[in-house]
């Protein structure tokens, strides 16, 4: 294989740390293998190297490939020395580090691994174990509910969080209050404030309404410090735009879109600042706060040296406590960290950019500038594996300053037509910075179109596509279906591609087609649809088990087997009968009724009770397989769906049960295990990957990572990514434990917490910009998009609007109708890209919620009584009902406050008092949802106010309470009182 200067350059770079910039298909394994052979001919040897990958699979291909390499060049003493060197995954290595050097560490050989999943078990037990203790009292008065599993899922976050820093325990004993955060909440304000000074600038509208915005907020932005921002900002009510009337209606759009952005940035701002009213209020807060927080560091403290315990009892440790040993055996013992430095002349990381920050420090210590790191900042998506893109960004800056190192680009694409790469550069160049997304993508890492195969064969029509839509409704099922004709269309007529072993052109199959989706919850849809046309599908996904049926018939038996074996009947039956009408059994309610109430046997009793004579001398593993050996369950699964994941699911279970039985755990944590499975507390997944001959390919963008396809789909560009909203109760290694802050009985968010989610907000919006170009990046011949024609902000949809408008040249008319009866009308744009607008008519699906819908116009009274009861409702949502301080409040809100105040509601008594509880839960197959107002707890019952502007005589308003007191009730166990209070009329109503 021939390489390019920069490849070569990349093989031959030596004397410093390397960090290798590898773009999308620029052939990195290439030439991470070439620099391994090449290392070998100046005289090192293969166990000198240590390379580390992310996967298994990663190590073995790197593997196979310097031993095809070694074979060409008849090495055999390198031969013979590679399958016991160390191309291996980082966590196998430091493993293998702890074996070697066990007894300084004072632990026994033969260290086995505590899956995640098992390890999280232990913890959520531990922290039950210690919850009650006489120390954790104050948290549990301040914030137990009267479910303690609430609370006890906000710690096990919190002490998983913990457990990925390279030493929990030693950050914990030196946690100490951090006054400093102050300051960069400040920051986050001043920046906000700035922020919103620029956007003004970009607010046009009619004359009288650009003088009302001037002096309404004139002080305001006359605001030097935060102390004036915080006092300033409150009570301002913004003036109702007025647009411009001599411009286009697009014009009028522009300026109406910019000065809602501008509102919605401001009350954002305003309503953070609420409680507030000096810097003296944040450090109150903070010092309050720290009381619960050395409470929780100590329990932390408390679990880790359980943990410990636990480990070294058992011999078996996490990754990550495999990792942290690591760290302290190398930073402690001199000795050892120069017997590794001197055994590796040179370690190389694959996938750098997926690092985390326990997985550098090791490498850091055993290095003497001799690590050359591969990976590409712009792929990096796997944050909730702990990934820490920032390391890679960091160094790559200082890297191009020779600071440290020297960096070396791989752009060129071998991978991709010019049409393909050309589109991906004309998205990114807009919306990749160092900021969001951490890479300079315009200076420095623009793709570089290098396969010459393409030129040789070239066709028409490979521009990059996007076809988008103008309705508002659910229209999954018209994206498929147009997915679905386009497929049809192209195998029908040959559509050509290259071959990837000829380079010759030849007619497209369907195993060349890719359909790419942010997530695979619409799979089964997918397939439906696709089906239908003849065409095969073949999905690769992650499946969570928590459904599965199988799962749920075992957590079945096992209660049955367990209540048999001592004695117990509470709840037999329930169980009984589910294993009855499982696909084990099938029978009918009418014969499961006759059993049970004339007192019969279940055909499967017998059974079940010389099982429960096992339980005793079985260990879970032994008797999970008894029990599949006893009802048969591999030939009865031949009688359901879904039979290869049912067995991945069994596989995976017994693995875990294995792991039960080696740690001596029970049947009753069995039981527990396979409950937090069913509720989702645990969250278990298997992988599930068919495997059909000639089909188009379903997967997710991580699961797209590293692959290719000469035709890739993107539907669905305007859905939302997942929602990653901070828990009230969090942990962050800058900002420490995070926990609510209480202010007279009155459960409010910390500033800690609002830093938190801003952090958070910007690398998920930086992951979101990787994520797309990972997507994009796997097309080897043609990109097509389909979206929706009205932008969704921070949508994958949001980053083509300015391609949009740049390639929109020519318009022609094409009909296109589906076989689905839906109609569209396409039309076409002959550029760089494609543009095609669909004229839609389908039902809207709706959501199940709680609340009243109205389709009335109002008038100006209505309007401005409206506007009243909104801001009355927003004071009320952050009002100390108990010392209220009405300095801040616009005059003429207060008399409406206080008449709300002197109703008989009974603040004092009440132990917590709740605002705008947001709350979901699943009735007969549907999500309900539902925002309570103002909710008071007492000792034996609960009071619900719903806010309304006027009217409380609505029955839709009082179905509406209806809803939430059947939640309530069931949640909290209390009697439930139900109230409508009229804002206008200042009228409190109890609803019987």
């Amino acid at each position: 294989m021939k390489f390019s200067e920069d490849q070569q350059r990349a093989i031959e770079a030596r004397g410093t740390n390397v960090l290798v910039s590898a773009g999308a298909g620029s052939g990195k394994t290439a030439v991470l293998t070439e620099r391994v052979v090449n290392l070998l001919n100046d005289n090192l040897k293969i166990n000198n190297i240590l390379v580390l990958t992310f996967t298994n699979n990663a190590a073995k291909e790197m593997k196979d490939r310097i031993r095809l390499k070694l074979e060409d060049k008849n090495d055999h003493e390198n031969l013979l020395l590679l399958d016991n060197s160390y191309i291996t995954t980082f966590d196998a290595f430091s493993l293998s580090v702890l074996e070697r050097y066990h007894d300084v560490l004072d632990l026994s050989p033969g260290i086995g691994i505590l899956s995640e999943e098992v390890l999280s078990y232990i913890t959520r037990q531990n922290i039950k174990k210690i919850f009650y203790k006489p120390e954790y009292k104050l948290l549990r008065d301040k914030f137990l509910t009267d479910k303690e599993d609430d609370l006890i899922e906000l710690l096990l976050k919190i002490k998983t969080k913990l457990s990925i820093l390279p030493n929990p325990k030693k950050y914990l004993e030196d946690y100490k209050i951090n006054l400093t955060i102050i300051e960069e909440f400040k920051k986050y304000v001043e920046s906000s404030f700035n922020n919103l000074k620029e956007e003004i600038e970009n607010i046009n509208g009619s004359e009288k309404f650009i003088e009302d915005l001037n002096n309404t907020l004139n002080i305001f932005f006359k605001s030097k410090n935060f102390n004036e921002i915080t006092l300033s900002i409150k009570n301002i009510e913004l003036p109702r735009f007025a647009n411009i009337k001599d411009i286009s209606e697009e014009e009028k759009e522009i300026n109406k879109n910019n000065y809602d952005n501008f509102k919605n940035n401001f009350a954002n701002l305003s309503i953070d600042l609420l409680k507030y009213n000096s810097e003296d209020d944040l450090k109150e807060e903070l010092l309050t706060n720290f009381e619960i927080e050395e409470i929780i560091k100590n329990m932390m403290l408390e679990l880790i040296s359980m943990e410990d315990n636990f480990m070294k009892s058992n011999n078996k440790f996490s990754f990550n406590k495999i990792a942290s040993m690591g760290i302290e055996l190398l930073e402690k013992e001199k000795r050892v960290r120069e017997e590794l430095k001197e055994e590796f002349k040179e370690i190389m990381i694959d996938e750098y950019q997926d690092t985390s920050d326990i997985q550098d420090r090791f490498i850091s210590i055993i290095s003497s500038n001799n690590i050359y790191m591969v990976g590409d900042i712009k792929q990096s998506i796997y944050g909730f594996r702990n990934a820490n893109p920032k390391i890679f960004r960091d160094k790559y800056e200082l890297y191009k300053n020779l600071e440290g190192g020297r960096k070396i680009d791989l752009n060129c694409n071998y991978r991709s037509r010019k049409e393909v790469i050309d589109g991906i550069n004309d998205i990114f160049n807009q919306i990749m910075t160092l900021d969001k997304g951490g890479a300079s993508y315009k200076e420095d890492h623009q793709l570089v179109f290098g396969n010459s195969n393409y030129i040789k064969e070239q066709k028409e029509n490979n521009i990059m596509k996007i076809y988008s839509y103008d309705t508002e409704s659910n229209v999954k099922e018209l994206e498929i279906t147009f997915i679905a004709n386009d497929i049809k269309n192209k195998i029908e007529n040959k559509y050509q591609v290259i071959d990837k072993k000829t380079n010759k052109l030849r007619d497209i199959t369907y195993a060349d087609i890719a359909i790419i989706v942010r997530s695979g919850t619409s799979n089964d849809l997918y397939k439906k649809i696709l089906n239908k046309y003849n065409i095969p599908v073949k999905i690769t996904a992650d499946t969570k088990i928590n459904s599965n049926n199988l799962v749920i018939v075992l957590r079945s038996i096992l209660n049955a087997i367990f209540l048999l074996a001592n004695n117990k009947k509470t709840n037999l039956n329930y169980f009984l009968t589910s294993i009855a009408r499982s696909f084990l059994f099938r029978l009918n309610d009418d014969d499961i009724y006759d059993i049970i109430t004339n007192k019969k046997e279940f055909p499967f009793y017998e059974t079940l009770k010389n099982l429960s004579y096992l339980e005793k001398d079985y260990n879970v593993y032994s008797l999970l397989n008894k029990i599949i050996d006893s009802f048969d369950i591999f030939e009865k699964l031949n009688t359901t769906k879904n039979i290869e994941e049912s067995i991945i699911v069994i596989d995976k279970l017994l693995d875990l049960t294995k792991e039960f039985s080696l740690l001596n755990l029970t049947i009753e944590d069995l039981i527990i295990f396979l409950d937090l499975i069913v509720e989702e507390k645990e969250q278990i997944k298997v992988n599930i990957d068919e495997d059909i001959n000639n089909s188009i390919t379903i997967t997710n963008i991580h699961k797209s990572k590293g692959l290719e396809y000469n035709i890739c789909y993107f539907p669905s560009l305007s859905k939302l990514p997942k929602s990653n909203v901070a828990n009230n109760f969090n942990f962050s290694e800058d900002l420490g434990i995070i926990c609510p802050y209480i202010k007279n009985k009155i459960y409010l968010d910390s500033f800690k917490l609002k830093l938190l989610e801003n952090n958070q907000n910007k690398e998920n919006e930086s992951e979101n910009i990787r994520l797309f170009y990972v997507a994009l990046t796997r097309a080897k011949e043609e990109i097509i998009l389909i979206d929706k024609n009205k932008e969704t902000k921070n949508t994958f949809s949001s980053y083509l609007s300015n391609i949009k408008d740049k390639y929109i040249l020519k318009v022609n008319d094409i009909d296109v109708t589906s076989s689905s009866n839906t109609d569209l009308k396409i039309n076409e744009i002959n550029d760089k890209f494609t543009i095609l607008e669909n004229k839609i008519t389908k039902d809207i699906l709706t959501e199940t919620h709680y609340s009243k819908e109205t389709n009335e116009i109002y008038d100006n009274e209505t309007i401005e009584n409206m506007k009243i009861g909104t801001h009355v409702h927003e004071i009320l949502e952050y009002l100390d009902f108990n010392n209220p301080n009405f300095d801040n409040i616009d005059t003429k809100y207060v008399d409406k406050i206080k008449a709300f105040l002197n109703q008989d509601i009974d603040f004092k008594n009440a132990n917590k008092i709740y605002k705008e509880y947001e709350f979901y839960y699943e009735k007969n197959s549907e999500i309900k949802h539902g925002i309570i107002d103002l909710m008071l707890e007492y000792d034996d019952y609960i009071k619900i106010i719903d806010y309304k502007l006027s009217n409380i005589d609505d029955k839709n308003y009082i179905k509406q309470l209806e809803g939430y007191k059947e939640y309530i009730e069931e949640y909290k166990n209390k009697k439930v009182k139900l109230y409508l209070y009229s804002i206008l009329k200042e009228e409190l109503k109890e609803i019987e």
